[in-house]
């Protein structure tokens, strides 16, 4: 919630001549404020995301509270705390921005921007609320403030690869690397009784694979793969 720009303890005249909550101010909430989200995200290197966030906020009234209101219980309209008939003159906006740099490092930030629900490259995110009030008697209070950032499920696949007989293997390297090392699954389409194929590396940029024959000699062999992982890696 926005701070008061006077205190309680600093209001003269009696005790109980302040209306509404000992530190409300008597009508004097600041007029805007700003929350950094503590951390910014990391993602590791420049990956694209799917960014959304949960805003829930409230008006917090500081000198319209209910034991103020003048006449009976049950004539009161709306909530016990606040006056009925004043809405909208609060706010809260979510800002974003992001940089290509390592944020741990020097980086360069993107000016802020209004947040909207979307797909946001970047190596770091860094977050902000913006609360507002037109009401020196109000302030917005935040119920719930989360961000969600998500690298949407992939795949990549290719067919009809020869492996050919290097020792070393046949090795396939990922056009855009995956942020962690994804799930492969291999078709063999011409084996032999007793052929058989080895993994000898797989990562998140790719992987190397070999065939043999039952006697364990290198063999090449037509093969597709398929690779399902998330994240998406951007050079």
């Amino acid at each position: 919630m926005l701070d008061t720009a006077t205190d309680f303890d600093d209001i003269s005249g009696l005790f109980d001549d302040v209306d509404g909550d000992f530190d409300g101010g008597g009508g004097t909430v600041s007029t805007e404020g700003t929350y950094f989200f503590a951390n910014a995200v990391n993602l590791g290197a420049v990956y694209t995301s799917r960014v959304t966030a949960v805003l829930e906020t409230q008006r917090v009234d500081y000198v319209d509270t209910f034991d103020s209101a003048e006449d009976l219980f049950d004539n009161r309209e709306g909530l016990f705390d606040g006056d009925a008939n004043e809405q909208g003159d609060v706010n809260v906006a979510l800002y974003v921005r992001r940089t290509n740099d390592d944020p741990t490092g020097s980086p360069t930030f993107t000016d802020w921007r209004e947040f909207v629900v979307g797909d946001y490259k970047g190596w770091g995110l860094e977050f902000k609320a913006e609360l507002t009030s037109n009401d020196g008697n109000s302030s917005p209070g935040i119920q719930l403030l989360r961000v969600t950032v998500d690298m949407p499920e992939r795949s990549l696949s290719d067919e009809d690869l020869a492996s050919g007989t290097d020792a070393g293997g046949y090795v396939v390297a990922f056009s855009n690397p995956f942020k962690e090392s994804p799930a492969l699954g291999i078709t063999a389409q011409n084996l032999a009784s007793g052929d058989f194929y080895e993994i000898l590396s797989k990562s998140a940029s790719g992987f190397t694979i070999r065939f043999k024959n039952s006697g364990g000699t290198v063999v090449s062999r037509t093969f597709d793969w398929v690779a399902r992982g998330y994240g998406e890696l951007i050079t």
